[in-house]
């Protein structure tokens, strides 16, 4: 039995979110144990031109919240942005008891409690983001572990002039110690 997915926005991150269900299909299936299959995507503009997405037009619709009532529905993936309606929508997708994935970071932040409250209560599973929130690693390299402050470059990567060096004071961490001199050495106490 296919597990049905509502996606909720097909602009940049939901057709690519299209793309790589329907080529990823047999890698997500393994995965999974059962096939990921689009039951709707809810969009703005059912007439924009959606290019050699391999997406079956009959699937779009207008209504979000249909879409996310439908019984048929197992998951519903949110890649709108922003707090509303977004928050509406997944907080109706859980009082449904359906599972939830969103892209939405600022969402998450704002009112991540409230629904994982409503994930709790209505028996669903809490919301996933596969978006990351932490920072990316930093290469680890001599220069990127260095404390001292490097000269700023004289160009930017378009060879415009760059403005001139801020006058603000330079943290003290990155400021050259006060002597550069080796201090008196001390003789061990006995």
């Amino acid at each position: 039995m296919p597990v049905k997915v509502a996606l909720l926005g097909c602009g940049t991150v939901g057709s690519d979110v299209v793309r790589l269900l329907h080529e990823q299909a047999a890698d997500l299936t393994a995965r999974i144990g059962a096939p990921l299959e689009l039951a709707g995507v809810a969009v703005r503009r059912l007439g924009r031109d959606r290019g050699d997405l391999p997406l079956d037009p009959a699937l779009l619709t207008t209504d979000p919240l249909g879409l996310i009532k439908r019984d048929d529905v197992d998951v519903v993936v949110e890649v709108v942005g922003g707090i509303e309606p977004a928050r509406t929508w997944l907080l109706e997708a859980l009082r449904g008891g359906k599972s939830v994935v969103t892209a939405n970071k600022a969402l998450l932040a704002e009112d991540g409690a409230t629904l994982h409250r409503a994930a709790a209560e209505f028996g669903a599973d809490p919301p996933t983001s596969r978006v990351s929130t932490r920072r990316p690693r930093r290469r680890s390299s001599p220069r990127s572990r260095s404390t001292r402050a490097s000269p700023p470059p004289t160009s930017t990567a378009r060879g415009s002039p760059r403005s001139p060096r801020p006058t603000w004071p330079v943290p003290r961490r990155w400021a050259a110690p006060s002597s550069c001199s080796a201090s008196p050495r001390v003789p061990p106490v006995l």
